[in-house]
């Protein structure tokens, strides 16, 4: 299941093999490395396409760091 491929990595190095081309690294708003919680919490809307595209489009709608979809919001995490 490609959820638990981006659930370890996150955990592991803090980026994904898409992120880490970018030059992207996924960490707490306070700038430090995401726990397995933080990782599930941020990924769980991964589960169906559906739900991946609401998280962007709320995320984008309601908060005014771009750089945080909906789920980052309650994980408290933020791409960097």
């Amino acid at each position: 299941m490609v959820v638990i491929y981006f659930i370890i990595v996150e955990t592991v190095y803090g980026t994904t093999i898409g992120k880490n081309l970018m030059g992207l690294k996924v960490v707490t708003k306070s700038h430090k490395k995401i726990n397995v919680e933080k990782a599930i919490l941020r990924n769980i809307s991964k589960i169906h396409p559906v739900l991946s595209v609401l998280d962007v489009i709320v995320g984008v709608i309601t908060s005014t760091d771009l750089h945080q979809k909906y789920s980052d919001r309650i994980a408290n995490t933020t791409v960097i």
